[in-house]
């Protein structure tokens, strides 16, 4: 599970069906607190990664704050399977 942390990009990878959540201050993950990004690819089923798309560009538009969780692929790299969006 990664802090509750502000966006400050969004990566869409349309040719590998992934796309990649950027924080500048880090995402906070035990294993890999540093990591300042969080991608969703399979095995998320396709229309489950459009939703998290969504809710995600949502987040950026309004300033919310997203949480993820998933696992640590690397010190850099999170890769997740659930996205809490939080309020302003």
């Amino acid at each position: 599970m990664t802090a509750t942390t502000p966006i400050s990009t969004v990566q869409i990878d349309g040719q590998n069906a992934t796309f990649y959540v950027t924080s500048t201050q880090g995402w906070g993950a035990p294993g890999c607190p540093a990591a300042k990004h969080v991608y969703v690819r399979e095995p998320v089923a396709a229309a489950e990664r459009k939703s998290m798309l969504a809710l995600v560009l949502t987040a950026r538009a309004i300033g919310a704050t997203l949480q993820f969780y998933g696992s640590c692929t690397d010190q850099d790299y999170f890769l997740a399977h659930y996205v809490i969006l939080s309020g302003q």
